[in-house]
């Protein structure tokens, strides 16, 4: 399919910043263009025979399995958000279970660590493992020779890249480094991963997806200058499959690089580039005034830059999602409510009807949402049991380094400088499973009620409180209402001192 014109700005009511927006998205197409996002060169295939809704399965066994393994989980990215699953084991080591899925997308298998594969509808894929030496003894099977090649090639990329590709991201707020070293560092990662996908073609021939490889390698490494665009064209890229154009004099340009182009074929089958565009378009549109405006202005670019309907559909979800738990619940709704009139996409509203839903309960002033959970002595504890004290939730995970910065630095002093109010802390880790949860219980010293709420998104109460990432702080009242469901971290409330809206609440000043 191909794409209407680059340049297409939506008229809107709310349009105080027209003449910013035609800049800023002339700004961002300067170097983001639209193609043709099916062309191919004749080395490419169609993708399409593995597009659409359907279902992949997996299965295989634990060998050695121990007697108290009952399961273990894994996760299917999606457009919106991962979609965690438990799979469970049968006394014999057994295991099959059949996912929903659309279109490709990457599966993690936490097996002592996240190791991606990926799948498709109609697929099948064999997983075996010793149940004493999960990742070091992981084996895989496709179900035809192409599948054996791309799992293989997949497990060979974990083991050589996975400490670089964890340190990749973190590279964009590393202010130790400049930007030489910082161009250095990237392109070493993608160098030394493509080499990894020569070496293993050579070997292997052809096969498949052999495309998406290369856009992982590529969009992972350009990832930490979604805000600094003018370092992309620094960053290696040998393209073999992009199309090349002529010149004016009949000679042949070099490939066009893959950040120039808005590709809905890679959208489909490649999260690394999606996480690339969302970062991408978000740092563009960073600098439309006003901040307090930000969810309607990003929304207003995007109706101006994203001219693929499908993808910019997926992009406003996104934002209004992540919107609905972190910015103004007045000016989201409006945007949603917009939104509603052009997007076609179903599963999209339904997902932010549910999100608005839950955001409007939990307004200021709103009864907090009760729940029941399980503390580490396998207690049912229910929220409103705790009515008549103030009660600070802080929703965590044990992989989660601000959070563990604030048990360590901020938690302790917090409690203490508090020990004289009504206030109940409760902890619910929303990550892990229970031996790691009370593991971190311990080692972090979290006095207070110590809940677990498994599944993350899945989970009843953190879609009632609309959890999306951690940590996360929710302050409630005596009378069991929410003061704020964004409350401030203990570190923030320490600096602030009096001013803090902790600080006002439990002295009775607010």
């Amino acid at each position: 399919m191909e794409f209407p014109s680059v340049f297409k700005v939506y008229i809107v009511k709310d349009s105080h910043n027209k003449v910013d927006m035609m800049r800023n998205t002339l700004f961002v197409f300067f170097v983001l263009i639209t193609i043709n996002s099916y062309s191919q060169s004749s080395e490419d295939f169609s993708y399409g025979q593995y597009f659409g809704d359907g279902t992949f399965v997996i299965k295989g066994k634990v060998e050695n399995k121990p007697a108290d393994m009952d399961s273990w989980k894994f996760a299917v990215t999606g457009f919106t958000s991962n979609v965690p699953y438990t799979m469970p084991v049968a006394d014999d080591g057994s295991f099959e279970k059949e996912i929903p899925i659309t279109d490709v997308q990457d599966v993690y298998l936490y097996l002592d660590d996240a190791i991606t594969i990926f799948s498709y509808p109609g697929d099948t894929i064999e997983v075996y493992f010793d149940g004493n030496k999960h990742s070091e003894t992981l084996r895989l099977k496709g179900k035809n020779t192409d599948r054996e090649k791309e799992l293989a090639l997949c497990l060979q990329i974990y083991n050589n890249h996975r400490q670089a590709f964890l340190d990749i991201p973190g590279l964009k707020y590393n202010r130790d480094i400049g930007e030489e070293e910082l161009i250095s560092k990237l392109n070493e990662y993608y160098d030394s991963k493509i080499e990894t996908i020569k070496s293993f073609e050579k070997e292997n021939g052809k096969f498949p997806f052999l495309g998406k490889f290369r856009d992982e390698a590529y969009f992972e490494s350009i990832l930490p200058l979604t805000n600094k665009k003018e370092l992309l064209p620094k960053i290696h890229c040998e393209y073999p499959d992009e199309i090349s154009t002529l010149r004016d004099n009949g000679t042949e340009s070099a490939p066009t690089p893959p950040y120039t182009t808005l590709d809905y074929k890679r959208f489909r089958t490649n999260d690394s580039y999606r996480t690339f565009l969302e970062y991408y378009v978000s740092d563009s549109g960073l600098f439309f005034k006003p901040v307090s405006a930000y969810v309607k202005n990003n929304y207003y670019f995007a109706l101006s830059c994203l001219t693929n309907d499908a993808i910019r559909d997926w992009y406003i979800t996104r934002k209004l999602n992540f919107a609905f738990t972190y910015f103004n619940f007045n000016e989201t709704a409006f945007v949603y409510n917009e939104f509603k009139k052009i997007c076609a996409n179903k599963d999209y509203l339904n997902l932010l009807e549910r999100k608005y839903q839950a955001a409007l309960r939990i307004q200021p002033g709103s009864p907090a949402p009760d729940f029941e959970l399980k503390d580490e002595n396998g207690k049912l504890v229910k929220l409103s049991d705790l009515k008549g004290k103030f009660v600070y939730m802080d929703f965590w995970g044990m992989s989660c380094a601000p959070c563990i910065h604030e048990f360590r630095n901020s938690t302790p002093q917090l409690r203490e400088k508090y020990k004289d109010f009504d206030i109940v802390y409760v902890y619910i880790n929303i990550t892990d499973d229970e031996a790691s949860w009370k593991r971190g219980i311990e080692r972090y010293d979290l006095q207070g009620i110590n809940l677990i709420a498994e599944g993350w998104e899945e989970n009843p109460t953190c879609q009632a409180y609309n959890i999306l990432g951690i940590p996360h702080y929710v302050l409630i009242d005596k009378d069991g209402k929410i003061v704020n469901n964004k409350s401030e971290r203990p570190s923030v409330i320490l600096s602030e001192e009096e001013n803090s809206e902790f600080d006002q609440v439990v002295r009775g000043r607010k």
